[in-house]
């Protein structure tokens, strides 16, 4: 159990250090390895152990993903190197965020009870990874967005029960749900504005087809014209020499 806890402390550490990007001792995405390891490590030793203590080591593996997903995320713009700037890689690493923390959130409930502050920090953290994931430049911004409205507003409820509406955590929660309804109203809005481009496209498209149709019908109706005239102009012609011949057919009678 010692050994677990110095694991579980070595792998926090080995996070928090890798957030602060490459460093000439260990580059970022090393440490986060070595912590995975660690964590990894001290997970499978604690198998069984109450759950006070496996909410915790479940929480530090998820806090790992999360802030993997976070640096791959932002590795363009941090000191990070050897790292994949891929939105589905940050992605991958979210999900797993949100499967260890959703471990950790059984072992709190099973613990201290779903009003347990604990287990309402935990809600929060799972709607943050929502809330994060919503921000990458990827289709499944609206459900991610819509997620993490889920737990925030679970989280809130039990927040006013247990705490009240002036707790300073009660307070953030609303501020995130606020931040998350402009966010998801802006995406309706694009959403809504993309589904216009695409049908305004399609009628420029249907009128140009009518137009080609109409263009099409016009041409075949002036060339039957001009055939039709051009078969009365023949019969005049024809008619013409008709009667003349039969004028001079008269005319030699007489």
């Amino acid at each position: 159990e010692l050994l677990a806890s110095a694991l579980l402390l070595r792998g926090r550490s080995l996070c928090n250090f890798a957030l602060d990007g490459d460093s000439q001792e260990v580059r970022a995405k090393r440490a986060f390895e070595d912590a995975e390891v660690d964590l990894m490590r001290c997970s499978k030793m604690l198998e069984g152990a109450s759950a006070d203590k496996l909410a915790k080591v479940h929480m530090s593996v998820g806090y790992l993903h999360y802030c993997r997903a976070g640096c791959i995320s932002n590795a363009e713009d941090s000191s990070m190197s050897e790292v994949i700037t891929s939105p589905e890689v940050a992605a991958e690493s979210y999900v797993l965020a949100e499967k260890y923390y959703k471990k950790s959130l059984d072992s709190h409930i099973d613990f201290g009870g779903e009003a347990h502050e604990d287990s309402i920090r935990m809600m929060c953290n799972l709607g943050l990874v929502h809330n994060s994931m919503a921000r990458l430049p990827l289709s499944t911004r609206v459900q991610s967005l819509a997620e993490a409205r889920k737990w925030y507003e679970r989280a809130l409820g039990l927040q006013l029960k247990a705490f009240g509406k002036r707790h300073d955590r009660t307070l953030r929660i609303q501020e995130d749900l606020q931040d998350l309804q402009e966010r998801q109203e802006g995406e309706e809005a694009l959403a809504k504005g993309e589904e216009a481009s695409v049908k305004a496209v399609k009628r420029t498209q249907d009128d140009e087809e009518r137009e080609k149709e109409a263009d099409l019908l016009m041409q075949e109706f002036l060339k039957a014209r001009r055939q039709e005239r051009m078969q009365e102009q023949t019969s005049m012609v024809q008619d013409l020499q008709t009667r003349q011949q039969q004028q001079a057919g008269d005319d030699e009678g007489l």
